[in-house]
């Protein structure tokens, strides 16, 4: 069964400094969609797969980050 997964960055707050030292990464089966860190608010979507990487360095502490993920089956 083929799934769209949507996927929103409701609530973000990490050390913003390019995204070198905190950061969420999201990636698409073979693409990476993003990293993300400081304020933002994202939306994306993928087929099937979503996999996602944080990263933290420990030295500035921030709030962290919501998020928001729902997947809509269908049949092909």
């Amino acid at each position: 069964m083929l799934q769209t997964i949507h996927g929103r960055i409701l609530f973000m707050d990490l050390e913003d400094q390019n995204c070198v030292w905190d950061w969420l990464e999201v990636t698409s089966r073979f693409k990476m969609i993003g990293r993300f860190c400081g304020t933002q608010q994202v939306h994306f979507r993928s087929e099937n797969i979503v996999l996602m990487s944080f990263q933290s360095d420990n030295v500035v502490n921030k709030a962290g980050f919501q998020l928001l993920l729902q997947a809509d089956g269908k049949c092909p």
